[in-house]
């Protein structure tokens, strides 16, 4: 015990005056703050600790991660003097975005975590809308070693997604940055014209079924029969109807509009030599109950006449195929079985 009252009483003289801490302790705000050192330390706690409470901290709220942090961390030298300070003044090291994104933190970031005020609508170039409001960021931003582009809808979606690139380089705002052009130039990239980001296989607008790609202009009608119909067939890779029109418009379009080849005496005399070659084209818009139904109320050309005696040779002589169109095995026993 007299060895700590000697520290502040050396050579046992305990009436010396000095009373103040300024008198035994070595100021270390260099007399800013003036000479009650009460005001913000205790003696009862360690001296190096400030009341908190008591300090004036409304220039720079403390909140999020802030209040948590040491007074020395942000004061160094201990003169609590900042004025105005920035994110970059104490963490310019820390910007994982290394300035490319400049130095104001504060309009995407508060002092908790993430980017909570961030708005890629309102400050970017680029709107985040339809389909791609689902899209992760690292598909538009990827790190190293992220994925090629451009790309089809469907490699997209089996192409693992990259790391992501926090300085948050773009390849490009059009369309085709990142997606294949399925028209090959022929809508000069102005894929919004015709397409919107929601649901990019549906037109929109009676202008978007005025333009035509190159390849639909002259003599189109008359040949357009002959191109692919989807990705599987031979040829239809990359110049198929189904990008645009979908699977089943050949039929939405030939219920109201007949081919070219269904015109004149078609329906009277030529479709049923036709469906005998070729039933698999005919099946595209029509079904076999649709034949089945019709004939039972309009007999076909070559069944009158003499038809009802002719008709062994013509199921014999050419086989039965076209008569099981209509007829079964059980009818032509239903007939000639009392024979």
């Amino acid at each position: 015990m007299s060895q700590d009252c000697a520290r502040c009483h050396p050579q046992q003289l305990y009436r010396t005056g000095k009373v103040a801490c300024r008198d035994c302790h070595e100021d270390a705000h260099q007399g800013k703050y003036g000479a009650d050192c009460a005001r913000c330390h205790s003696p009862t706690v360690r001296f190096d600790r400030a009341r908190a409470a008591d300090v004036d901290h409304s220039a720079y709220p403390l909140v999020g991660r802030h209040r948590t942090v040491p007074c020395r961390d942000c004061h160094e030298r201990k003169h609590y003097d900042e004025k105005n300070p920035r994110c970059v003044d104490c963490h310019r090291e820390d910007d994982v975005h290394h300035g490319r994104l400049g130095q104001d933190c504060g309009r995407c970031h508060e002092p908790t975590e993430g980017a909570p005020k961030f708005r890629h609508d309102t400050m970017t170039r680029f709107p985040r809308d339809g389909a791609h409001r689902g899209v992760s960021c690292a598909r538009c931003h990827p790190g190293q070693g992220g994925a090629a582009r451009p790309r089809t809808l469907a490699d997209w979606r089996k192409t693992p997604t990259p790391a992501l690139d926090l300085e948050f380089r773009v390849a490009g705002r059009r369309c085709e940055s990142c997606h294949v052009d399925p028209h090959r130039g022929y809508a000069e990239g102005d894929c919004a014209r015709c397409h919107t980001a929601t649901l990019f296989t549906a037109l929109t607008g009676p202008r978007a079924r005025a333009i035509l790609p190159g390849s639909h202009r002259g003599a189109w009608w008359r040949r357009h029969a002959t191109i692919p119909e989807d990705r599987g067939e031979l040829g239809g890779e990359r110049n198929n109807c189904a990008v645009c029109h979908g699977s089943p418009a050949c039929r939405n379009c030939h219920l109201t509009h007949a081919p070219r080849s269904h015109g004149g005496l078609w329906r009277l005399r030529t479709h049923g030599t036709a469906a005998s070659f070729d039933v698999a084209s005919c099946r595209v818009c029509h079904q076999t109950a649709s034949c089945t139904e019709c004939h039972r109320r309009t007999r076909p050309l070559n069944h009158r006449g003499s038809w009802p005696t002719l008709h062994g040779y013509a199921a014999g002589g050419f086989g039965p195929s076209n008569c099981s169109v209509c007829h079964s095995r059980a009818d032509c026993l239903r007939c000639h079985g009392g024979g």
